[in-house]
Formats: C-alpha cells, structure tokens, sequence
C-alpha cells in the first residue's frame, strides 16, 4: 500500500471516529436531553412509551455503531491502538460483559415467554426477554443500555462540558417538579409532536407536554414528566450529584456562582420530594463527596459551600412547612426530623468551620485531613454495623432494648422504611425456594413477580396480597431483585462493574476534572436503588454515567504525540555484535 493510499485509509478512519462522535452525542441527548421531558399522563403507560423511545433509539444506535466499530477495529489492527480498549478500564469492561452473558444464559433458561394474548407490537409479549407490562427491564432493555455503555466509553472523548446540557434540562425538571409538590403553577401544556417511525410500529409520535402542574388523578401521583415519587428519585439521583461534583473542581468566580444555584434547586428538589430512598443517597453522595475532598483544601472549602447550601435548603423547607400557608405532598422520611431548626444549627457550624479553614494562612495539613477521613471512613463503617446488630436484636426481643426499643427504625417489621421490610422479606423468600441452579443463573430478567407466583409457598402468597393485588414487581431493593432474576451470579457481576467503575472514578478523580461527577453519580444510583428500583429513567442514565467514566480513562492513557511510536509498536530490538 503506498503512501498516498495509507493517507486516504486515516482520512477515512477521522471521519468514523467524528462519525462516534456524533452516535455518542445522540445517545446524550436522547437520555439526558428528550427522556427527562418526554411526558404522557399515567404512571404505568409513561414508562411503556419511554422503553418505547428507549427501543427505538436502540435499533438506530445498533446500525449506527456496527458501522463505526467495524471501521475503529480495524483503526486498532492497523494503528495497534489496542492500549486504548483495555488496561484502566478493563475490570469494568469485563463485568460489563460478564453481566450481560449471564443475564443472556438466565433469559434462554427462562419459562416464562408471554402471558398477554394481544400484544401491541411482537417484542411487548412478557417474558424474560422483553420484561413485564409497565417496565420492560428484561434483557433487550439491558442489551441497549450495554450498547450506550459501549459507545459513550469508546467514541466520546471524555469533558466536563459534556455536562452543559443535561444539567441545564435536569434544572428545568427539577423546577417543575417543585412546582408539582407544592401545586404552585397553573396547567400549561405544549404538545410537541415528533415522528419517530412508521404508524403502528414501535412509536408514532412523541409528547413533550410541558404540564406544570400536578396529576392527582395517576396512580401515586405524577411529578414533572418523570411518573411518581420514586422515578422522580431514581432520575434525581443520577443527575444531581453531577452538579455537586462540578462544583467542588468550579474555580472561576461565575461558574461556581451558577452551580450553587444549580446546587440549591437540585437540593431543594430532593427534600421537598420527600423520598426516604432520595434522601438516603443524598446523605451517602454528600458523605463520599465530603470524604473525597478532605485531601485538599480548595476542594474542602467548596465542598462546605455546598454543605452549607444543603441545610439552607433543608432550613427553608422546614420553616415553609410550620407556615403551613404552603401546603406540601410527600411527607414520609424519617430524615425530614432535621428540618427547619435543627438544619439551620447545622448551617451555622458549616459556616463556622469554613470561615476557620478560610481564615488559616498556614500550609493545609494533607496528613491530618488524611487522618481525620480515616477516621470519618472508620466511624461511618462501625456505625454502620451497629445499626444492623442493634436494629437485629431489637428486632429479636420484641423491641425491648433500652432507649430505641419503641424507635420504629429499629424495629425490622413488614412497615420498616415506607414497607421496604415486606418487599425484601418477600424477595429474599422467593430467592430461597428457587431451585439450586436457579439460585446461581435467576429466574430471569424482570422476572421477580412471575417467579414468585410460581411457588407454592403460603407465606409468600401472603406477602404478594399485603400489596392489595398490584403486582410486585421487585424487592424495592434492586440488589434483591437481581438475586432473584439474575441469580447469585448475576447479582455478583453487577455489584462488581458497579464499584470496579466508582474506584476507577476515585481513584483518577484528582487528576481528571469532572471524573468526580460521574462517581458521585454511581454513589448516588446505587444508594437510592437499595430503597428503590431499575426503571427507564434512571438505569439507562446508571450506564450512560459509566460509560463516561470509563471514556474518561481512556482518555488519560492516551500517549502524548512524542510516545506515539513506543505505545503504536514494540521497540525494535538491537542487533547482536559477533
């Protein structure tokens, strides 16, 4: 091949790669950008109309991305830039792959293929594959949000400006999930319409109503365009912390000044919601956020700003509640005892410890703020573990241990945290009467509630009617849920690409401006969904975060022009002297 040929060969290969630039920038604005708004009314039929957008999206983004991997492969044979596909990421990489396989292997050994006998299109039948009526987080779900996985970690060269536009929708969202909880903006719809596809297949159109206010009439009430109180959580939490995590690397005077108004929505968003499962991951997002930026000063001192901005929100929603001028939906958290003037005694001691480390002109003390998180860590762990051991044998004794015996959250019952203790109590019942190769391989993807119908168990049957003849279709603890539909494999691979991703994301943080958001992002996921569940809002978003993570290192291990050659082929060798 001559010269003139190998430079048309990478003339062609920069336009595949601008050509994954592209597929990777419509995967974020199809997730962070049109899923967020899109809106129809009904709490089961949302989440059937944005697996619709999900699916569809996904045949497109399949096409698209067999063309430009075909043609980065082949980049890869000629140009040896294997380095950048493994190596950082790898581990990541390979529970990604192993999630996917086992959960295809639990899909083909799956009974359960359809119950509905009048389908709307082939792939909405019920069954392992294409989930259940309402949800749809069977396999095809999962083997889409593995191919946005794999596009955004190796066609998006990795910023933190790629966060520009999902903050600026998540901001809008949240405003108006603000107006719903406290009803304050009268009905203003505007219906655009949207082609998508061919009538009668997959999707016709699609609604961005912009309704500000909210929908009583829906089953467990409708915020925003997010459908009720726990998909508004499970989107919130993966969204966020992205602003928090801007905020701690924001030094220019403007930037910081339109994140900490970012901040305050988006933390006034959370409490207001009243989700014990948001407010949970809040607490663990802003403890590992707070642990992270221990190390350095600058980064401590924007970490107390948005510490200090967190129990404002906390004291204005407090006071706004005594008012009772204003009234609120949602009051359920335990945490909400904070507000008002326990969470204004709070803001001053922030204000006070930032005001003390700002005053000191001395060398910051790397060493004693390591010490001092060691600690933090160390503390946080055993508190932990205590909770579990005092909470168990109060549990045991009737709730006759001294001081907390009475205290509910002490108590493990079938009303433990808003009914989470019968969901699990049923999850982990179900997984025990599985099989035994079940119990490794699940019963199948999004199979939880047909797995459970399938033992004859009485006690279990007694757990599904506590729920008055809904169906429960998870655990409420997405952990439980995989362990019954993915089995102890499954679940294992999962637990695996998720903390593999957020120590790769600790671990370059410092040195990666913006890596610290997606983090916070997996933190935050992962602690509301041990409350909640995988939903297509915000499981999607769980993978789109992950796979910029990864991008992200990959950009880091890319060689400076000089080392080129010593990464693009082995040193040659020299020649012995005889």
């Amino acid at each position: 091949m001559n010269k003139g040929s190998i430079g048309k060969l990478k003339s062609r290969l920069n336009i595949v790669d601008l050509a994954g630039l592209i597929l990777a920038w419509s995967v974020i604005i199809v997730l962070f950008c049109v899923m967020p708004l899109y809106h129809k009314d009904g709490y089961s039929m949302i989440s059937t109309l944005k697996y619709k957008v999900i699916m569809r999206c996904g045949f497109y983004a399949l096409i698209a991305a067999s063309i430009v991997f075909l043609f980065k492969i082949f980049d890869c044979i000629i140009e040896k830039k294997f380095y950048l596909y493994i190596n950082k990421a790898k581990e990541t990489d390979l529970f990604m792959i192993l999630f996917v396989f086992l959960g295809i292997i639990s899909n083909s050994c799956c009974t359960v293929y359809s119950d509905l006998t009048n389908p709307e299109v082939p792939w909405f039948k019920e069954g392992s594959l294409y989930g259940q009526k309402g949800w749809y987080m069977g396999l095809a779900s999962y083997l889409v949000f593995f191919l946005f996985y794999l596009i955004l970690s190796r066609c998006m060269p990795f910023s933190r400006y790629i966060f520009i536009p999902v903050i600026a929708v998540a901001l809008f969202t949240f405003w108006w999930g603000i107006n719903n909880v406290y009803t304050l903006v009268p009905r203003v719809t505007i219906a655009l319409p949207l082609a998508l596809g061919p009538r009668g297949m997959y999707l016709s159109k699609l609604y961005f109503a912009l309704d500000m206010k909210f929908d009583y009439k829906s089953a467990g009430g409708f915020i925003s365009s997010m459908g009720n109180i726990n998909w508004f959580c499970g989107y919130t939490s993966v969204v966020a912390p992205i602003i928090w995590g801007l905020y701690i690397d924001a030094k220019k005077k403007w930037e910081k000044a339109v994140l900490i108004v970012s901040a305050f929505i988006s933390l006034h968003m959370i409490m207001v919601n009243g989700s014990d499962s948001g407010l949970f991951a809040l607490v663990v997002t802003m403890i590992a956020l707070l642990i992270f930026a221990i190390g350095d000063k600058e980064k401590l001192l924007n970490d107390l700003e948005i510490l200090a901005v967190m129990f404002l929100a906390g004291a204005l929603v407090g006071f706004v509640d005594k008012t009772e001028k204003i009234p609120r939906l949602y009051r359920i958290s335990v945490l909400e005892k904070v507000y008002g003037f326990p969470s204004l005694v709070m803001l001053f001691i922030v204000i006070a410890i930032y005001v003390f480390l700002k005053a000191r002109k001395e060398k910051f003390n790397v060493k004693a703020a390591v010490i001092v998180r060691n600690i933090a860590m160390i503390g946080i762990g055993v508190s932990f573990v205590l909770y579990v051991i005092l909470t168990a044998v109060n549990t045991v004794n009737g709730g006759k241990v001294p001081i907390i015996g009475t205290r509910p959250e002490f108590i493990f019952s079938d009303s433990w945290g808003s009914s989470r203790g019968i969901t699990w109590k049923t999850g982990l019942k179900g997984f025990s009467l599985l099989s035994g190769e079940k119990k490794f391989i699940g019963s199948g993807p999004d199979m939880f509630y047909y797995s459970l119908l399938q033992i004859p168990n009485e006690e279990l049957q007694k757990m599904i009617a506590y729920f008055g003849g809904q169906r429960l279709t998870n655990a409420h603890n997405e952990w439980i849920t995989l362990l019954v539909n993915n089995g102890i494999l499954g679940l294992g691979a999962f637990i695996a690409l998720t903390f593999t991703g957020i120590k790769k994301c600790l671990t370059y943080a410092k040195d990666h401006p913006g890596l610290i958001c997606v983090a916070l992002s997996l933190i935050s996921y992962t602690a509301n969904n041990m409350f909640s569940f995988a939903t297509m809002m915000n499981t999607p978003l769980f993978f789109a975060m992950l796979g910029l993570g990864m991008a992200a290192l990959r950009d880091s291990e890319k060689p400076s022009p000089q080392n080129v050659r010593s990464h693009a082929a082995p040193k040659k060798r020299k020649a012995h002297k005889h």
